[in-house]
């Protein structure tokens, strides 16, 4: 898989919020979908209602941007959850791992993608925490290997939260795809800000292009393995 991806047939890519699964994996999904793999990715909040004077029409415009995203990269929406933004942790942690097991049970994935626990926001961390819930590896369960990715903001914020750093040991190269995660994240206009804000896509060029700097490549998407089993 590290060297080809060959072997992440199925891929589901589990997030907060929608637009999470872009900033994360943009290029990955991209190029698992374009070497013929199946991806699936699933979210759990609105990602506006936090917001000060957000209306209902913010949530119809995301669930829009979404389904843009999704056939602009190539992956399809398991489900879209329109739980509460930002309470996540008010949700019981069972509640939010049946819905991923539920997820894991239909797509049956052979690498499954979501937050780093080195995020600021608490939804990203909340959902990493489900995950691993739900992928605990258990004697008769399918071997997945799990990995996470950075958000630009979110994972770069974090400081004084005294949460281990970001220390990415997987990096994608994603030179060919990338145009296409930018496209993507014009889906999603209303969530991205003008440089130099970290969520603009001058930021987001700029980390792919170090990343792929730190490995000999153009662009890269940078992910910390959290669990492979090799036969």
């Amino acid at each position: 898989m590290f060297d080809s991806l060959s072997s992440a047939r199925k891929t589901l890519v589990v997030v907060a919020h929608p637009d999470d699964e872009v900033l994360l994996a943009g290029g990955l999904i991209s190029r698992l979908a374009a070497e013929g793999a199946t991806v699936s990715a699933l979210s759990f909040t609105d990602g506006v209602s936090s917001r000060q004077g957000a209306k209902q029409s913010d949530a119809i415009q995301r669930d829009k941007a979404a389904d843009q995203a999704a056939e602009l990269l190539g992956f399809g929406w398991w489900g879209r959850m329109s739980r509460p933004d930002q309470q996540l942790d008010l949700e019981s942690l069972p509640s939010l791992v049946a819905v991923v097991e539920s997820a894991l049970i239909e797509t049956k994935p052979d690498l499954v993608v979501t937050h780093s626990g080195s995020d600021l926001n608490g939804d990203h961390r909340r959902v990493l925490e489900a995950v691993l819930v739900a992928t605990r590896p258990m004697p008769d369960s399918k071997r997945v290997t799990l990995v996470s990715g950075e958000v630009v903001s979110a994972t770069h914020w974090s400081a004084g939260l005294g949460l281990p750093p970001f220390n990415p040991t997987l990096f994608v190269d994603v030179t060919d795809t990338f145009s296409r995660k930018i496209g993507a994240l014009e889906a999603y206009a209303s969530e991205m800000r003008q440089f130099p804000h970290a969520r603009s896509s001058e930021a987001v060029e700029a980390l792919a292009r170090f990343r792929g700097s730190t490995v000999g490549v153009e662009r890269a998407e940078a992910f910390e393995l959290i669990r492979a089993v090799m036969d």
